[in-house]
């Protein structure tokens, strides 16, 4: 959980140089100081400062961002004088070290603020690295990573179905929009054996808050019909739908 910092607002390397050694620690501190700031930021970014102002903390990059994203899903980050954090799709242009194409979240006070923050940044390597991958090899890793097939969603011995969190931010991501954990619901529409996740609502759609499941979305099959049987099904997008077939 994020504490409340007392780092002040002096400047991400005064704030990193007294925020210990544990990574998280150094993220959460930054985190507030840049909502403090009205800043708004990535995963990347964060990611970035501390291996430039503190090379000796260990990371994964990868691990930071699902830690911040875990935060965020949990409404565990500060909030801006505006409110909650909203989180902006945006996509590289292959400026810095990650190739084009990758989907990125920025955290921002508002939407006009993430569209036009410039948040592609070269992230140091750790002092400790494998040899560095070649723009192919990394944009076959970023496209493996945020690729959308093959997405399952999981029925579970409670007969309750689960839409991971991948899936849903896949869904964010396609639909371009802003999106406010705290503030916006999405919907879940129930139509013979399949069930739709949308951010839009439709006649006699339920509003889900994604907090409520960390990011993922869990649900029964609706009150007269049949339990879902256990197992895995497969995730399709539709327009700004995401739709499971049960």
């Amino acid at each position: 959980m994020i504490v409340t910092s007392k780092t002040g607002r002096d400047s991400p390397q005064t704030v990193l140089s007294r925020a210990g050694n544990d990574w998280r620690t150094c993220a959460s501190d930054l985190v507030r100081w840049l909502v403090n700031n009205n800043r708004c930021f990535s995963s990347g970014e964060v990611a970035s400062y501390i291996r430039l102002y503190r090379p000796d903390v260990v990371f994964s990059v990868t691990a930071l961002g699902d830690t911040m994203r875990d935060w965020y899903y949990s409404r565990e980050m500060p909030s801006y004088e505006l409110g909650y954090p909203s989180i902006i799709s945006r996509t590289t242009t292959g400026r810095h070290s990650t190739p084009a194409g990758a989907q990125v979240f920025v955290y921002a006070p508002s939407t006009t603020e993430g569209l036009a923050h410039d948040f592609e940044v070269d992230v140091p390597l750790p002092a400790t690295v494998a040899p560095k991958r070649t723009v192919a090899e990394a944009t076959a890793r970023v496209k493996a990573r945020q690729s959308t097939e093959d997405l399952l969603a999981t029925v579970r011995a409670d007969r309750r179905c689960v839409i991971p969190r991948v899936a849903v931010e896949a869904l964010i991501h396609k639909s371009g929009r802003r999106f406010n954990v705290e503030s916006d619901p999405m919907f879940l529409h129930f139509t013979g054996d399949e069930v739709s996740l949308s951010l839009d609502h439709q006649p006699g759609a339920q509003p889900y808050f994604l907090w409520a499941g960390g990011g993922r979305v869990s649900f029964a099959a609706p009150k007269g019909t049949e339990p879902y049987v256990p197992g895995q099904y497969p995730i399709r997008f539709e327009a700004n739908m995401l739709v499971v077939e049960l």
